[in-house]
């Protein structure tokens, strides 16, 4: 990914300043590639993990609802999407977790009409960046931020699809992931293990892979060969 390194620095330099200057802040991360810079941000920081959240799932959450919407006609805001996996052609939206006023959507929607809204979730992105022409998709992002602010200022306890540092859920270590998260007080107070089935369990292995491709990547360059946080250099 081009920017991947220039991104890197850049967010390694926001983390050593919130580390010396905001030691007990809780870190929203937005940039690109949104798992990667929430990694790099934990190893940087040095904080505990549930105060560095990597805004994605909800985002991509509420694409998906949208989709589902556009297609159904009907349930505005009454939708709720679940997405797991890193932040990107390589999310895992789950259709089993996903429901229209407590309905399944199998239930409403056939498998071809619900990998059509998969498909358009993980473009959904990207065809915004194509109809701007130069920049990227700001709306969304900003409200998605915001839902995840106003959880943790108000202790409201609400689960949302967040990146977070894995420490042995779903079988991963040293990585971070969307998970469904419960969002306090005191940030991403507890990860929520749900049951997958073979292929969910395959595709969030193997948008987890890609994830861990890119960390070994500036693992390689040397980019952490600094942080005191990395065990694994």
């Amino acid at each position: 990914m081009i920017y991947l390194q220039k991104n890197a620095d850049i967010v390694k330099k926001y983390a050593l300043e919130i580390k010396e200057h905001a030691p007990d802040a809780i870190v929203v991360v937005v940039s690109n590639p949104l798992d990667v810079m929430a990694y790099v941000v934990h190893k940087y920081t040095g904080f505990p993990r549930e105060r560095i959240l990597g805004m994605a799932g909800i985002l991509d959450s509420a694409r998906m609802a949208h989709f589902i919407y556009e297609k159904l006609g009907y349930g505005a805001g009454q939708i709720r999407a679940t997405i797991m996996g890193g932040h990107g052609d390589t999310m895992v939206p789950l259709p089993k977790f996903t429901t229209v006023a407590g309905v399944p959507i199998s239930d409403l929607l056939d498998s071809e009409e619900i990998g059509e809204i998969v498909k358009k979730t993980r473009d959904g992105g990207a065809q915004i960046v194509n109809l701007l022409g130069n920049g990227s998709a700001y709306y969304a992002p900003a409200k998605s931020t915001a839902v995840m602010v106003d959880a943790i200022l108000k202790d409201t306890n609400q689960i949302h699809s967040c990146a977070m540092m894995l420490k042995g859920e779903y079988g991963y270590n040293d990585i971070v992931s969307g998970v469904p998260v419960m969002i306090g007080a005191q940030g991403g107070e507890k990860i929520i293990e749900m049951t997958l089935n073979d292929l969910q369990r395959t595709r969030f292995k193997n948008s987890v892979a890609s994830v861990q491709d890119m960390v070994d990547s500036l693992r390689k360059s040397k980019f952490f060969d600094d942080c005191e946080e990395d065990t694994n250099a």
